[in-house]
């Protein structure tokens, strides 16, 4: 009864707002594919609503709708490597555009808003997880032998041709971060929906 009482059009602009939403991640899920074999972009704009469903229907679901996201863009065509470097850089881009739309929003309130150290703590935390997060994979373009080396020493214990396989899946997946992070366009683009999802 409450919802017929509700004028229509909020309801509309609200449903309008929340498909953009969804729409400007998926072009961001896009742009930090490898242009050589990424889905279009309506295939990828179901994928994330199937990573969606996954994530609010089944509690805990943030993993999973990982894995179920990872299996339709393989299916779709994408390769794995390009697939695990492309949502690792998206995860983090994405919460480090959530960190400087909460610390404008934080910014812009500070005159109407009483001083408190959550705020702070908030800020300070996001800075530090993600910020850390962002580095390590720096580290990792610019170190990418070192990486492999790394991955390998951690791996020995498996046979050779199953640690091959890892060391070069791992290799492959920085190499599709350090092309994104070298071509501006994509970078860009990644940069632009990303923030485009959080404001809408």
């Amino acid at each position: 009864h409450a919802i017929r009482g509700l004028s229509q059009w909020p309801m509309l602009l609200g449903l309008g707002l929340e498909l953009a939403a969804l729409a400007s991640y998926g072009a961001l899920t896009r742009a930090v594919l490898d242009p050589r074999d990424r889905p279009s972009l309506g295939v990828v704009v179901r994928v994330d609503l199937a990573g969606v469903a996954t994530t609010n229907v089944i509690p805990a679901g943030g993993a999973l709708a990982l894995a179920v996201r990872y299996r339709l863009l393989s299916r779709a065509g994408s390769s794995a490597s390009a697939i695990v470097g492309g949502i690792a850089i998206e995860v983090i881009l994405s919460n480090l555009l959530l960190g400087g739309v909460f610390a404008l929003g934080l910014a812009l309130s500070l005159a109407s808003l009483p001083p408190s150290p959550y705020y702070q703590f908030a800020g300070v935390f996001m800075v530090a997880v993600f910020g850390g997060a962002a580095l390590a994979l720096a580290i990792a373009v610019r170190r990418r032998e070192r990486v492999a080396g790394v991955v390998g020493s951690a791996t020995r214990r498996l046979p050779d041709d199953w640690r091959d396989r890892v060391v070069r899946f791992v290799d492959d997946a920085v190499g599709n971060v350090a092309t994104l992070a070298l071509d501006r366009r994509r970078f860009a683009a990644a940069v632009f929906w990303g923030a485009v999802n959080w404001l809408l």
